[in-house]
C-alpha cells in the first residue's frame, strides 16, 4: 500500500483557502495573523498531519532573524530596585546580569536597563516606552530585597525572570537548583565525616528561594538518626545573639548558611574554624575563603536570555500557559572552613553500627 504523502504548506493553504504565506505566519504564531485565523489554520494543519521540517525551519529562522535583527536588537532588563544600576550592589545579581549580557551579545542582542522607579514612571508608561522602541523581549530582574509582583502590558512581550523574587505574574524563569545545592553540600560534608549538620538561615532570604534551601535541608533530616538532627534556625532577624543562643544549645559540628558573618560570630565565641566547628556558605563569593557552593550565576543569567530568545524566534508573546523553570546546578568548592573529621576507614567503622542511610539524591 502506497504511504500517504505528508501534508505541505501548500496543501494546508488550499484546504484553509488562504495563501501559503498566511499559513507559514499562522504556524509561527505571528501576531499579524488574527488569533482566530491562527487557531483555525493550526487546527487544520494538525488534522492534515502537517509536520515541519526541522532543518528547513532552522534555516528559515536564521534568515528571518538576520533580516529583523535591526528591529529586535535590544532586550530590556527591567528593574525595580532602589536605584538605577542598583543590581550591581548585590551578589549574585550582578553575576546574573553580566552572564545575561554576554549571552545576549552572543545571540546578536544588546541588553539595556530600564528602571521602573524612575521619577514619574508607571507600569503603563514603561510598557509604552518599550513598545515605542520596538522592544519585545524583557528580562525581569530580581526584586531586591523584597518579594512581590510587577505589572506590565504582558501580551506585548516575551519575558523571563531570574530567581523566585517575582512571584506574580507567573513567568518563565532561570534559577539556581537550591534543593540540589543543599544536598550537594550535605553529601560533601558527610564524605568528610560530619554528622551533626545544622542550618542557620535568615527567613526572608530563604523566602526568596521559595523556601527551597530549607526544603532541601528538612528532607535530609528525615533520614538521619534523632541524635544527629539539629533544629533549623530560621529567624526573621538573624543576628549574633540569636545565633549564639541556638549554637550553644545544640553544638553542631558544622553550620550551613548564606551569611558570611557566621564565621565571625563563631570566632567571637572562641571557637576555631574549622577545628572546633565547620561552616559552609551556600552563596560562595569567588573571593571568599570558605567552603561552599558556587552557584554558576552567569549560567543562570544566560539561561534566562535563552528563554527570551526562543520565544522571540517563535513569535510567542504574553504570559505562558505553563511557565518553564530552568534549574542550574551549583558546584562544590573546597575551602578552609571545613576539614576531614575521620579517615575513610574510620568512617566506615563508625557507620557499621548504624542502620540509617542517606538516599542517593541527598
Amino acid at each position: 500500500m502506497k504511504p500517504k504523502p505528508h501534508a505541505t504548506l501548500r496543501s494546508v493553504a488550499d484546504a484553509a483557502k488562504v495563501s501559503h504565506m498566511t499559513v507559514s505566519l499562522a504556524l509561527r504564531n505571528d501576531p499579524r495573523i488574527p488569533p482566530p485565523t491562527r487557531q483555525r489554520i493550526q487546527s487544520l494543519a494538525r488534522e492534515l498531519g502537517y509536520r515541519r521540517n526541522p532543518l528547513v525551519s532552522d534555516l528559515m529562522t536564521r534568515m528571518r532573524t538576520a533580516r529583523t535583527l535591526v528591529h529586535e536588537a535590544t532586550i530590556a532588563h527591567v528593574t525595580a530596585i532602589h536605584k538605577f544600576g542598583g543590581w550591581r550592589d548585590y551578589y549574585p545579581n550582578r553575576e546574573y546580569i553580566e552572564g545575561a549580557a554576554q549571552r545576549a551579545e552572543e545571540l546578536g542582542y544588546k541588553l539595556e536597563e530600564f528602571w521602573l522607579r524612575e521619577p514619574g514612571m508607571t507600569s503603563r508608561r514603561m510598557s509604552q516606552i518599550l513598545k515605542a522602541r520596538g522592544i519585545r523581549g524583557l528580562l525581569i530582574g530580581g526584586l531586591t530585597p523584597v518579594i512581590g509582583h510587577l505589572s506590565l502590558d504582558w501580551p506585548e512581550f516575551a519575558c523571563a525572570t531570574l530567581g523566585y523574587s517575582v512571584r506574580l505574574p507567573h513567568l518563565h524563569r532561570a534559577v539556581p537548583d537550591y534543593v540540589h545545592n543543599v544536598a550537594l553540600a550535605i553529601r560533601e560534608l558527610k564524605r568528610l565525616g560530619y554528622r551533626r549538620i545544622a542550618m542557620a538561615m535568615w527567613s526572608p532570604l530563604d523566602a526568596r528561594t521559595a523556601h527551597r534551601w530549607t526544603a532541601g535541608f528538612l528532607a535530609y533530616q528525615q533520614h538521619v538518626r534523632a541524635a544527629d538532627r539539629i533544629p533549623l534556625l530560621e529567624p526573621q532577624t538573624l543576628d549574633e545573639s540569636t545565633f549564639n543562643k541556638w549554637f550553644r544549645r545544640h553544638s553542631p559540628e558544622v553550620v550551613i548558611g548564606s551569611d558570611h558573618r557566621i564565621v565571625g560570630w563563631l570566632r567571637a565565641m572562641r571557637l576555631r574554624v574549622p577545628h572546633d566547628v565547620g561552616f559552609v556558605n551556600l552563596v560562595k563569593r569567588p573571593t571568599e575563603r570558605v567552603a561552599g557552593i558556587e552557584n554558576n550565576s552567569r549560567m543562570i543569567g544566560a539561561a534566562a536570555i535563552d528563554l527570551i530568545a526562543s520565544q522571540l524566534q517563535r513569535n510567542e508573546f504574553g504570559l505562558p500557559a505553563v511557565p518553564k523553570v530552568v534549574h542550574i546546578r551549583g558546584e562544590w568548592v573546597e575551602g578552609p572552613t571545613v576539614r576531614r573529621l575521620v579517615s575513610q576507614e574510620g568512617r566506615s567503622r563508625n557507620n557499621a553500627g548504624h542502620s540509617h542511610q542517606v538516599p542517593a539524591h541527598l
